[in-house]
């Protein structure tokens, strides 16, 4: 579990910033050979550039009657002429298409492997979802782990789409264009060469001053989706309750806070690109007085103050970018970091280095002294004493927030126990592979997931390629088979968003049946029968009395004949184990199971009564 405070309190500097980027450019060294071609395609793209302004000198000169220094047109035409100056043309059109290819092969392989990049981190993010145990999920909102998957993974790929080609682009543009202005002539070179420090220096510390702001952007974008997700979801709660003008001020505040945030870096960035350009602009103006002198003392040609300001020009660009690309590193590292903080999470429920498979178990359950806390501070479960025997049924009950779920969800270690032990077959489950040890215990849990696909798929997600005589049967067992065939396409429906087209009973059912396809040996009814009527009831409690045969079995339930059905009742109270035995023999004692039989059972047992008897006649 990766823990969160605000921006501000963030390591922020040039040397985070450099590992994050770091970490970033790892992603791109799979895929060195598309660099190479890239890098290749580069330089034959900034090769014409660079020879373009000097085609251009050739041309202003030659119009002066001055021949060139392209040997083949002075073979062929004479200076000062149209035709000279045509060819001239010509050659600098050349270059320019050539350019184009160039760009556009350049082009092609920057998007081919920052794309792939956004593809690898996006899996390496999934896979990384995969591996977290439940505490993970439990204090991270849904929307917000879609966005650090989508909208920050494209954040960090700009990075290797422009962030890292264009840095080396600018070094050799730099370098290059001081080259042919000292070539052209040393003072306008130096005159250069004056600002580019300073530029250098802005571009760094806008970079570094933009990092924390946009990460808490990205944030605050975060938690727009998580209202807008929790909105969706909800939109009949929302509407029903006529919460939708209060929501529309929750969303406006998180809306404001990002337009804040957003007004702040964009000033820092144009105060930054306004400060660059200007530099820019004086060091051309005083190229322009120079250069003009050198012309009026016939030691420069307008032709080659031409090719100056061109160079001028293009640097011009190049400083634009700088201002741009700190921007985009700032983006980039923020998303960099949010992404590094999941990839970096150590799930809480993983393989012990020497575990070991958990092969066929007999089913025997034992808690020894168990507690439990969700956040190390307010305990769940106290000192929880509680052995099931191989195909027992036991079961749960207790008021809201007594523990009965925490207890369950320790047996397929959706949680470790926090002292204690929890064992099967007298094996620490803690000692043995998590996968196997899973694979032993079937689980329904009270809120149903279904996903959108057909019903055949979601009853064999458990079982990849079970058979149809397999589904048919768990589904009969179900009592959910006689429904299934009056709908158009059978077992090919589409259930749709989370089985919207299924009643609860439904869903509860399906789930059953999915979980039974498995055929595991310890068996958990989180509360699994609460959404299905009383009389649905007693006809899934037949089919359920011949498949939990050979099976340990935990049922929480507020359902009367779900407690008359267990081997031993278990009552919770706050997290401990307050009252153990039978229905008859707890009922006889005074106690909280008598006290909840009084008040919610004595009358499911009258309807579950009615309900024989409106099936026998």
């Amino acid at each position: 579990m990766f823990s969160r405070g605000s921006a501000a309190d963030r390591p922020r500097g040039f040397v985070y910033n450099s590992r994050i980027i770091i970490r970033l450019i790892a992603f791109v060294l799979p895929h060195i050979k598309l660099v190479s071609f890239n890098a290749i395609s580069l330089v034959a793209m900034l090769s014409f550039m660079f020879i373009m302004p000097w085609f251009m000198a050739q041309a202003v000169d030659s119009i002066n009657g001055n021949e060139t220094n392209i040997p083949v047109i002075n073979a062929w035409a004479t200076p000062g002429t149209i035709y000279y100056l045509f060819l001239t043309a010509l050659c600098l059109l050349a270059a320019g298409i050539l350019r184009g290819v160039a760009a556009f092969a350049q082009t092609f392989l920057n998007q081919s492997i920052s794309q792939r990049v956004a593809y690898d981190v996006r899996n390496h993010i999934y896979e990384a979802y995969q591996k977290q145990s439940f505490a993970f999920y439990d204090k991270m909102p849904t929307a917000e782990l879609m966005s650090r998957a989508t909208a920050d993974v494209e954040a960090a790929r700009m990075l290797t789409s422009i962030g890292l080609p264009r840095p080396f682009q600018t070094a050799i543009f730099f370098t290059a264009i001081l080259v042919f202005l000292w070539l052209t002539s040393p003072p306008l070179a130096l005159i250069a060469f004056v600002g580019i420090p300073f530029i250098g220096y802005r571009a760094i510390k806008t970079s570094v001053s933009l990092r924390p702001i946009w990460l808490t952007i990205q944030e605050g974008q975060a938690a727009m989706t998580v209202v807008l997700q929790e909105n969706l979801a909800g939109a009949k709660i929302v509407h029903s309750f006529g919460r939708q003008e209060a929501e529309n001020v929750k969303f406006q505040h998180r809306s404001t806070y990002v337009y804040d945030r957003s007004i702040l870096g964009t000033s820092i960035r144009s105060t930054n690109n306004a400060v660059m350009t200007g530099t820019v602009w004086f060091l051309m103006g005083a190229i322009l007085v120079y250069g003009g002198r050198e012309i009026i003392n016939d030691n420069m040609t307008p032709g080659q103050l031409t090719q100056a300001f061109i160079y001028l020009v293009m640097l011009t660009e190049q400083v634009r970018m700088l201002g741009f690309l700190g921007d985009l590193v700032s983006r980039s590292v923020a998303a960099g970091e949010r992404i590094f903080e999941v990839l970096d999470a150590e799930p809480t429920i993983s393989d012990q280095v020497d575990a070991k498979p958990m092969g066929a178990i007999k089913g025997r359950v034992r808690f020894e002294n168990v507690n439990f806390s969700y956040d190390s501070v307010t305990s769940t479960l106290t000192s929880i004493n509680l052995e099931a025997d191989p195909n027992q049924v036991v079961a749960l009950l207790g008021s809201t927030g007594s523990g009965k779920t925490t207890l369950v969800s320790l047996i397929p270690r959706f949680y470790d126990v926090s002292s204690g032990r929890l064992l099967i077959d007298e094996v620490d489950i803690r000692s043995v592979e998590v996968d196997s040890l899973r694979q032993n215990i079937g689980t329904v849990q009270q809120d149903v997931f279904l996903f959108s696909a057909t019903i055949r798929e979601n009853v064999a997600y458990g079982k990849y390629g079970a058979s149809d005589e397999e589904i048919e049967r768990v589904m009969r067992a179900a009592r959910l088979h006689d429904f299934i065939m009056t709908l158009p396409n059978g077992y090919d429906t589409e259930v749709g968003e989370r089985g919207i087209t299924l009643s609860g009973g439904q869903k509860q059912r399906l789930a059953i049946a999915r979980t039974l396809l498995l055929d595991p040996r310890i068996l958990v009814l989180d509360d699994s029968l609460s959404n299905v009527d009383t009389e649905t009831e007693y006809l899934i409690q037949q089919a359920l009395t011949d498949l939990m045969k050979d099976r340990t079995t935990f049922i929480i339930a507020h359902r009367l004949a779900n407690l008359k059905r267990a081997d031993k009742i278990v009552v919770l109270d706050e997290g401990v184990i307050v009252q153990e035995g039978t229905h008859d023999v707890l009922l006889e004692k005074e106690g909280l199971y008598r006290q909840i039989y009084e008040l919610q059972l004595r009358q499911q047992e009258e309807a579950l009564e009615s309900s024989k008897n409106i099936l026998q006649i």
